[in-house]
């Protein structure tokens, strides 16, 4: 019976989260963040919700409530490549440049063939006066964009 019970609130976890998600899609942030906060009022320590959920707040320019959600997300999961990359995207927002220097570069090490960690890593060397990281850092951006035109960069 308790199996029974944990795979019907995994099934309405997953729907919930995709409706969240098409919320996003739609540009309904609020309503999003509403679904997503539901949800870790459920399971508060749920990975994709707590990163959804950031990924909101940093949509509606909200960095100081994304950067918590991010943490969370990467106490469970240190690994998590977006997670680094959005926290640092968070701090540099927030002017926290060398902490968001160290997320970028786990980021872009984690994820070396993804242009869009490149090109945030150059904004924060540039910001921290590290002019030839930042040179670096955008070449490496460039070279990336120009071997896949086609991928979308963030």
């Amino acid at each position: 019976m308790f199996l029974c019970a944990a795979v019907a609130q995994a099934i309405d976890s997953r729907q919930a989260l995709e409706k969240a998600a098409s919320l996003i899609q739609q540009g309904k942030l609020d309503e999003a963040a509403k679904e997503f906060e539901a949800e870790l009022a459920l399971n508060p320590r749920a990975a994709p919700a707590l990163y959804q959920l950031a990924y909101v707040r940093l949509q509606q320019h909200e960095p100081e409530q994304a950067v918590p959600l991010l943490t969370k997300v990467l106490e469970q999961k240190p690994s998590y490549a977006d997670a680094h990359y959005e926290l640092g995207k968070a701090l540099l927002e927030m002017n926290d440049v060398p902490a968001a220097i160290q997320h970028l570069e786990l980021a872009t090490k984690m994820q070396p063939a993804e242009s869009y960690g490149f090109y945030q890593l150059s904004i924060a060397y540039r910001r921290a006066g590290r002019a030839a990281d930042a040179e670096q850092a955008l070449r490496t951006y460039q070279d990336l964009k120009d071997r896949n035109p086609h991928k979308p960069s963030s």
